[in-house]
């Protein structure tokens, strides 16, 4: 003879601590990919991008934005840094107004490398009409901050759904 007994629940399911768990995560990992972003800006002088995180959760679609939030000249800067420029000149606005800059430049990052070192202008201060600019190599700090938290963003999503599952009494 077969017996059955009914299981009940401990608790019944809460969507919203699984939903909470995750976007408490999302917001941690924000924060940390937002500090990487600063990382190759940290020794700039003058304009800086502004730097921030948003998270959203619709319909089980989980978009985390983390990097540059605002645009203007630091952005810019931070752009031409990441993606490289080609060599081009660059011309006074007027002759009353030429370029003045001092001829020596050491570079403060490196294609590769998400940090910022000492480094920039000097040497011999100089005027002049037109320079011609040899381009800038690509840092790529997107492809270097997206290898990086690839394989942990994974890791610590599943983990907070894990946690969000066992707060309601439904956790492995």
């Amino acid at each position: 003879m077969v017996k059955f007994k009914a299981i009940k629940q401990k608790r019944e399911f809460d969507p919203q601590k699984v939903r909470d768990s995750i976007l408490s995560e999302a917001k941690k990992i924000g924060k940390e990919i937002s500090q990487d972003w600063r990382k190759p800006i940290e020794s700039w002088d003058g304009v800086k991008p502004v730097i921030g995180y948003t998270v959203e959760l619709q319909f089980h679609i989980l978009t985390l934005f983390a990097g540059v939030k605002s645009g203007g000249l630091g952005a810019k800067k931070l752009g031409w840094l990441n993606d490289g420029t080609k060599p081009h000149n660059i011309r006074a606005h007027s002759f009353s107004n030429p370029l003045t800059f001092q001829l020596g430049y050491s570079a403060k990052t490196f294609p590769g490398v998400l940090r910022s070192t000492s480094g920039g202008s000097h040497g011999a201060w100089v005027r002049t009409m037109e320079v011609h600019h040899p381009g800038t190599k690509a840092r790529k700090f997107d492809v270097l901050i997206t290898d990086k938290w690839n394989t942990p963003f994974i890791v610590r999503m599943r983990g907070a759904y894990e946690r969000g599952l066992k707060a309601t009494g439904h956790g492995m």
